[in-house]
C-alpha cells in the first residue's frame, strides 16, 4: 500500500522522531551547560540535517534510469534552508547573519511539510530514499532552527530586519537562474505554487513571510522590553 499522509507509516515516523528529539533536546539542556557543550549539540544537529539534504539530493539524482545531475541543486524553499542552514551553523559564527534569515524558512518550512507531506505517494514502499530522507531533512530542519533558540545560538532583533530582505532577494535570483539560464522548469516556486491548487506561490508567500517575522520581532521586543523595565522596577536590596 502507497504510504500515505497519516497513514500508520507517517504516524509511526512522527512519533518517533518527535519522541527522539524532545527527549534529546531536554536532556541537552539539561546537561550542557558550558558554550562549548551547546556549541557542539547545535553542530551536532547541522551535521545530521547536512548529510540528511545531502542524501536526498542525491537519491533524486538516482531515481531515474538516466541520472539527472540538475537535482543536486535544491530547488525548493525547503531543500535550500536546509542546506543553507546546515552550513550556517557549521561554518558561520554564532548569531550569524545567515540564520536571521534562514531561521523562520526552516521552522515554518520544514515543520508544515513533515506534518503535511505531499511527496509520500512517489514509491510503494515508506523507506524509498527520496520520501525517507525528504521527511528526515524538513524534520531536522525544523529541529535544527528550534535547537539555535533553545541553546542561546541566535538573538532576535530588529536590527536583523535587512537579513531577511537580503535572504529573500538572493532566493529570488537564483531562482530565475534556475530558470532562465539552467533547464529548470520552476524554483522556489516562482511560477507554480508549492501546494498545485493554492495562491501560494513566491510572491504570496513573501509578504506572509514578512508579515509573520514582523510580528515575531515586535512580540521579542516587546517582552525584552518588559522585562528590562521589570528589572529596573524591582526594588533593590540596601547594601
Amino acid at each position: 500500500m502507497v504510504p500515505q499522509r497519516y497513514g500508520w507509516q507517517h504516524i509511526l515516523y512522527l512519533a518517533i522522531f518527535l519522541s527522539i528529539s524532545i527527549t534529546g533536546l531536554i536532556f541537552a539542556k539539561k546537561y550542557a551547560k558550558t558554550e562549548k557543550a551547546k556549541t557542539w549539540v547545535v553542530k551536532g544537529l547541522a551535521i545530521a540535517l547536512l548529510v540528511a539534504i545531502v542524501s536526498n539530493r542525491i537519491s533524486i539524482v538516482f531515481k531515474t534510469p538516466v541520472p539527472e545531475y540538475k537535482w543536486l541543486i535544491p530547488d525548493s524553499f525547503c531543500g535550500l534552508s536546509s542546506l543553507v542552514l546546515s552550513l550556517a551553523v557549521l561554518i558561520g559564527k554564532k548569531d550569524n547573519n545567515v540564520l536571521h534569515f534562514v531561521w523562520l524558512v526552516s521552522l515554518a518550512g520544514g515543520g508544515i511539510t513533515t506534518f503535511y507531506p505531499d511527496f509520500l505517494g512517489q514509491n510503494p514502499s515508506f523507506m524509498y530514499l527520496p520520501t525517507i530522507t525528504g521527511l528526515l531533512h524538513h524534520s531536522l530542519s525544523a529541529l535544527v532552527a528550534v535547537s539555535l533558540f533553545v541553546f542561546d545560538y541566535i538573538t532576535l532583533t530588529y536590527k536583523k530586519w535587512y537579513c531577511v530582505v537580503f535572504g529573500f532577494t538572493c532566493l529570488i535570483t537564483f531562482g530565475c537562474f534556475l530558470i532562465y539560464v539552467l533547464p529548470f522548469h520552476d524554483a522556489y516556486s516562482i511560477i507554480n505554487p508549492v501546494m498545485s491548487g493554492t495562491p501560494f506561490t513566491v510572491w504570496v508567500i513573501a509578504p506572509i513571510f514578512f508579515a509573520l517575522y514582523s510580528t515575531i520581532i515586535l512580540v521579542v521586543e516587546l517582552i525584552r522590553k518588559w522585562k528590562s523595565k521589570a528589572i529596573k522596577q524591582t526594588p533593590q536590596p540596601e547594601k
